[in-house]
C-alpha cells in the first residue's frame, strides 16, 4: 500500500519585491519573518476517499499508434481492462481495511507532525472530506483564520 501526502500552505503577502534580483537569490518558502506574522492560522486535513482506490498504469497504445480515434479507442479499451482487473484484485484489500480508520489517522498523524512546528504549534486543525477547489474555497471562508494549511491525503493500492 502506498500513501501519498500532498501539502499546500497557502499563505499570501503583499508588497512581496519582484525584479531579478529577488529571482536570483533563492530564499526560504517562508521566512522567519512570515512565521512571526501575528495572524491566526488554521490547518485543515483533507481526506476526500471513503475507501482505498485502485492505481493502474494508463495505456500509451495511442502515442504508439500515432494517436487518432482508432488509437484513443483501444488505449480505452485497454484501461478498462486494466481498471477492472485491479478492481477484482484490490477487493479483499478494501476488505479487510474496511473497518481502518484513515480519516483518524490522518488527522492524528497531521496533529503531531504540526505539533513540532513553532509557528503551527497552536494552529487549531479540522477535518473535510471535500478537497475540491469549491470545498477549500468555501473553507477559507467558515474557517475564519487568515492563514490556512491544506494538509490532502490519498491513498491507493497497485497491483
Amino acid at each position: 500500500m502506498r500513501f501519498l501526502v500532498h501539502a499546500g500552505i497557502c499563505l499570501a503577502f503583499a508588497g512581496a519585491p519582484v525584479g531579478f534580483a529577488a529571482i536570483a537569490a533563492p530564499s526560504p518558502i517562508v521566512t522567519e519573518e512570515m512565521h512571526a506574522v501575528p495572524a491566526d492560522r488554521a490547518v485543515q486535513v483533507l481526506v476526500a476517499q471513503s475507501e482505498i482506490k485502485s492505481n493502474i498504469n494508463p495505456s500509451n497504445i495511442a502515442v504508439a499508434t500515432g494517436g487518432g480515434l482508432l488509437g484513443g479507442l483501444m488505449a480505452a479499451s485497454q484501461n478498462a481492462s486494466r481498471t477492472k482487473k485491479a478492481e477484482a484484485l484490490i477487493e479483499p484489500v478494501r476488505e479487510a481495511l474496511m473497518d481502518f480508520d484513515v480519516d483518524g489517522l490522518a488527522l492524528d498523524t497531521t496533529k503531531r507532525a504540526f505539533a513540532q512546528v513553532p509557528w503551527l504549534q497552536n494552529a487549531p486543525v479540522s477535518f473535510s472530506k471535500d478537497s475540491s477547489p469549491v470545498g477549500k474555497s468555501g473553507s477559507l471562508d467558515t474557517i475564519g483564520a487568515s492563514q490556512v494549511a491544506f494538509v490532502e491525503y490519498s491513498y491507493d493500492f497497485s497491483p
